[in-house]
Order: C-alpha cells, then structure tokens, then sequence
C-alpha cells in the first residue's frame, strides 16, 4: 500500500487492474484442476456396455479413461438415478431411451441414446418353465418363408420372415479370403448368386459384386449381406440362430461380429460337437449354446442352471429324446422334406396332413425350423400353440 500513495490515479487503476486479473486467473487455474481432463467429444466421455440391450439384458454405464471418477446415472426410464459405481440396469419394457450422466467436474451432462426391443433370451426362455405357456416357437430355415422371389439367407428374407410371425431365423455365416464373415449356406457362391467360386477364395468386394439369386434361381438386386449387416437387419425383431458347425467361421469370429451389434442376448450358437459347446461358452458363459440332441455332443451344458434348445430331425429315436427332455433341455425338430428320411412333413402339412405336427406337439418339441413358416404358423396358431 506504500507504493500506491506515490503512484498517480491511472498507475493505481492500471496495478488494481491487474491484481483482479491475477485473482481470477489464479482462481480459474484452481477451478480448472479440478475439472475431468476429457475430449470435446461427449460420446468419449462415457461407455454404455450395450446400446442395443435386450428386455430383461444388464447393462452397465462407466466413465471412460479415469479412475475415481464420481457422478450420477439417471437411464431415462423413470426408475431413479444412482451414482456411477452402481450404474448397472435392467430394461422392463421395449423403448428408445436417453441415458444422462452428470459427471462431477464436467459441465454439460453427458448423454446417450440406447434402443431396447425384443425380450433376452434369458429371459424368454424361462417362459417354457411355466407349465402354462403352450407356445412352440418357429424357425426360418435359412430365414426363408414361401416366397420362392426372395433370396435365401438375404435382408430380405429376415424382413418376410419378420413379418409372416417368425420367433427365429436361421442363417449360415462363412469367412471370406480377406477375413470378413458373410452369410451363405452354401461353400460355394454358384448356386446362390451370379457368381460363381468358394467364398474362402474371394474377397467381400468380389461377393458383393454378384447378385444374389431367388429360390427359383433368378437374379435380383440383392448382394450377400455380411454377418453384421445380416444381424443388423434382425436386431430386437427376431432370435437369429448362427449354424456355424461346418463353416469356415470361428466361434470366435462370430461372436466377435455378435458383441459388436449388442446382440449376445439374441442369438443362438449353434453347433454339433462338444468342444464347440465349450468353445462358445469360454467365451462367455451367458451366451446360449444350441447343439444336437445326443448326450456325447450336449454334455457340456449339463447342469448350467439354465436351459439351452438341442435339435433333432423328425423320426429321431424316441429313447434319445427322452433322456434330454428329462435332462433339463428344451427340444426342437428340423422339419424340412429334405431332412426327414420317413415322410415329408412340410408337404403333408400344405396337403393338410398334420400327421408329423401332431407327432411333434405330443413329443413335446418346443421350437420347429422349417422352409414354410407361414403354413406352420397358421397351423400352430389355430391349435393354441402360437401367439
């Protein structure tokens, strides 16, 4: 204050001046050491363990890139908001929601945008627990309905198979030469596109540059969807089930593509050996294996504490088939013509012979794959067996 009183007015405005400027400089460094070290980009700021989570899945939200890091969760459902070491949440009801994170230190609040839709498998699977609950669940065979204009195991096939009532589609997922997982049955592409070649010897701009055929063997102006693309299209409408056991695709390819899309909890994982089981449960125990019906093939998911779906083939042996049923499991039956050796229960049914579909109710199959969804629906529907 000494030097102040030789100082003129405009020196004692100008050294005040800068005293405040000092302050509040000083004062801001010290707020701002406080302040989360983020990117600009809000969507970095927080991780969603699932975007695309299923009724009834466990999702979890954290702050990405910072330890110790406090703040509050609310998931945009109206169930209340909790702090981010406990932000783990179950969905109750189908719903777009916007889930907001207030991190202390941060400014804005942090949001993002999650869609629930279809039931987890977990959970819908349980159903078949109620002795009540008479639904016998249909499979699309290659996703294919009786549309004979639309591809096999293409987009369009999921969105007719969608429509005629389908609980499941089933596809085909191989490994192309550059690594990439696309969706054919067939090793070679000759008969499903115009194309021709083994698509472990092509690469995906190759594929993609072939239409793919109608079940007539007309071109159409789809190309071979790629897993993802294939998963995509089925994401929160139906349960997908992945036939990988003599493709090319690894287990572990496969789930790599399925945890991308947030769909573990809608997917099956079929297969035809034991060690596949095991193979797709190491890499996560939750994921819902679907194998064959003989105990040297399911004996890996014996005594789970849960319920896993093995298959037969019509005119399976009757002995086998008890001992899964009193084993826990949940049956299904391939009924296509071309997998039943003794009859043809698709064409019977067209013919209105319901011969094999009164065998399959009494036996207790609870899940029926087939080529003619809408014709097996139909019939289901009309006994009680199918919403």
């Amino acid at each position: 204050m000494e030097e102040l009183k030789h100082m003129n007015s405009h020196d004692v405005l100008l050294t005040v001046c800068l005293c405040l400027l000092t302050a509040v400089f000083t004062s801001c460094r010290s707020e701002s050491e406080h302040l989360v070290n983020y990117n600009e980009d809000d969507t970095n700021r927080i991780k969603v363990s699932n975007l695309y989570p299923a009724i009834g899945e466990q999702i979890k939200v954290e702050a990405l890139n910072k330890q110790n890091v406090t703040g509050t969760v609310d998931f945009g459902d109206g169930t209340g908001i909790v702090p981010f070491g406990n932000a783990l949440h179950t969905y109750e009801a189908a719903g777009t929601y916007v889930i907001t994170a207030k991190i202390e230190g941060v400014e804005k609040p942090v949001t993002k945008l999650v869609k629930v839709e279809q039931l987890a498998l977990t959970r819908a699977l349980k159903q078949f627990d109620d002795p009540n609950y008479k639904e016998i669940w249909v499979m699309a065979h290659r996703s294919n309905t009786e549309n004979m204009s639309i591809p096999e195991n293409s987009i369009s096939s999921i969105k007719a198979a969608i429509a005629a009532g389908c609980d499941a589609i089933e596809c085909d997922p191989r490994r192309t030469a550059d690594g990439q997982i696309v969706v054919c049955h067939d090793e070679n592409i000759r008969r499903t596109t115009t194309g021709s070649g083994n698509i472990s010897d092509l690469t995906l701009d190759q594929i993609k540059s072939y239409a793919l055929k109608d079940r007539n063997g007309n071109p159409t102006n789809e190309s071979m969807p790629t897993l993802k693309e294939f998963l995509e299209a089925a994401r929160g409408k139906v349960y997908v089930d992945l036939d990988y056991s003599p493709r090319t695709a690894s287990p572990e390819e496969v789930y790599r593509v399925v945890k991308e899309c947030g769909m573990t909890e809608q997917v099956f994982f079929y297969n035809n050996s034991d060690i596949k089981n095991k193979e797709v449960l190491e890499l996560d125990p939750a994921l819902h294996a679907y194998c064959w019906g003989t105990p040297n093939i399911y004996n890996s998911l014996l005594n789970k504490g849960r319920r896993f779906f093995v298959q037969y083939i019509y005119k399976s042996d009757v002995n086998t088939i008890n001992a899964a049923r009193g084993a826990g499991f949940l049956l299904s039956a391939c009924m296509m013509d071309a997998t039943i050796e003794e009859g043809a229960a698709e064409s019977h049914l067209l013919q209105g012979n319901d011969t094999e579909m009164k065998a399959m109710i009494n036996i207790g199959m609870r899940m029926l794959m087939t080529d003619i969804p809408e014709t097996m629906i139909g019939y289901l529907r009309a006994n009680g067996y199918h919403k």
